[in-house]
């Protein structure tokens, strides 16, 4: 009689051979990915590497931290959700201070997808030149009024603000300041809008000018804008928040207006059908 079901195929021989290292099956694995599949995985594994180095002092986010697979699944939600920009360093810490402050969850994904889509940071983590220029462009025009000798002091040291000014974004100055003080930049971000961030900046520098501007080279410069955090914050939190105020009534109608074209140049719908 006849079998009832034909004969199975042999098992296809795997692809790669027992001596093949994991990394080298899991390249040839994603191989067979589409564009987006292959952008989550390389997010997951760039989340995998920042997430013990982020806010270490606490202990939260390495691999044994009580708030890590939290963290790592909003992350990752976050690079599924939206794979056309995907992880990008410094977003661990935005994350971590959303699940400080927050539930784990919906909330905190929520709140961390409202936060990176602002249009001064959503321009700063697509890393597109003509994005990233056209925000320092905003903060040398801020600078130049609070503290005009500084950029100039700054370029010829070679420290040029992409040198900074891109970390202190894409972290939301929770990585430059103190975690108390960094949330108060929050706080006035939600409060006054994204031109608070620009405010932030330059006052990190004008506060910490008197170093910053005796640096004689670009080893001295670098040790002086590692310790602006510590600067700026001397004063205590209603220092701060006073000298916050102080540069906010300064901004130029100019530098308001610049910011405030980023999103209708850079996201309005016209320019996405363009």
């Amino acid at each position: 009689a006849a079998a009832p079901f034909p004969a199975s195929p042999p098992t296809p021989s795997p692809s790669f051979t027992p001596e093949q290292t994991g990394e080298e099956r899991e390249t040839e694995v994603e191989v067979a990915l589409s564009p987006g599949e292959k952008s989550l995985c390389a997010s997951l594994r760039l989340i995998e590497v920042d997430l013990p180095r982020t806010l270490p002092h606490l202990g939260l986010f390495g691999p044994r931290g009580s708030l890590y697979h939290e963290c790592r699944d909003i992350l990752a939600a976050w690079a599924a959700f939206r794979p056309d920009l995907g992880y990008v360093q410094g977003m661990s810490y935005i994350a971590a201070v959303l699940l400080l402050h927050l539930p784990p969850g919906a909330a905190a994904f929520s709140a961390l997808c409202n936060l990176v889509t602002l249009p001064v940071l959503c321009g700063m983590y697509k890393l597109g030149i003509e994005e990233v220029e056209s925000r320092y462009r905003i903060f040398y025009q801020l600078l130049d009024r609070i503290c005009p000798p500084m950029r100039m002091h700054l370029e010829d040291i070679g420290l040029p603000c992409e040198l900074f000014l891109l970390e202190w974004f894409l972290t939301l100055f929770s990585k430059v300041l103190p975690l108390p003080f960094a949330c108060l930049v929050w706080d006035l971000l939600l409060l006054d809008g994204e031109i608070t961030l620009f405010v932030a900046a330059v006052l990190l520098l004008d506060l910490s000018k008197q170093a910053i501007l005796t640096a004689g080279d670009v080893a001295e410069g670098r040790e002086a804008l590692a310790g602006v955090g510590r600067i700026a914050t001397q004063g205590g939190a209603e220092g701060f928040l006073q000298a916050m105020r102080r540069v906010r009534g300064q901004v130029q109608d100019e530098v308001l207006m610049a910011v405030s074209r980023l999103s209708t140049i850079e996201f309005s719908v016209k320019s996405l059908l363009l």
